[in-house]
């Protein structure tokens, strides 16, 4: 819808911004989110199931695009994050998701 709509949709100030399927954010160069860039908005909420899927690059962009001042070098960030291989690395990253994103547990 944004994508067919961008040009109407992006002259809107939004108080909220929700993105569902926001995994689909994970390339800093689709078009998709140099389109959701233009966007004039106070709040943004990204929902996906797989912030983590493939790599820490793809987390960074959808880091990046919720908060582009804290999250502006990607280099810094894969140079503290990057390959995930140890557990400091690992504790670290939980400690900066933890107050921006909610996981779903799901019981057995």
């Amino acid at each position: 819808m944004v994508m067919t709509d961008a040009t109407l949709l992006k002259t809107f100030n939004w108080r909220y911004l929700v993105v569902d399927e926001a995994h689909r954010l994970k390339n800093q160069d689709s078009r998709l989110i140099n389109e959701l860039r233009q966007f004039k908005y106070d709040h943004v909420l990204l929902m996906t199931g797989t912030p983590l899927q493939n790599n820490t690059t793809e987390l960074w962009s959808l880091l990046n695009f919720l908060n582009p001042e804290k999250f502006a070098s990607s280099q810094d960030f894969l140079a503290q994050y990057g390959d995930l291989t140890t557990s400091t690395q690992v504790e670290k990253l939980h400690a900066l998701l933890r107050p921006i994103m909610l996981r779903r547990m799901k019981e057995h």
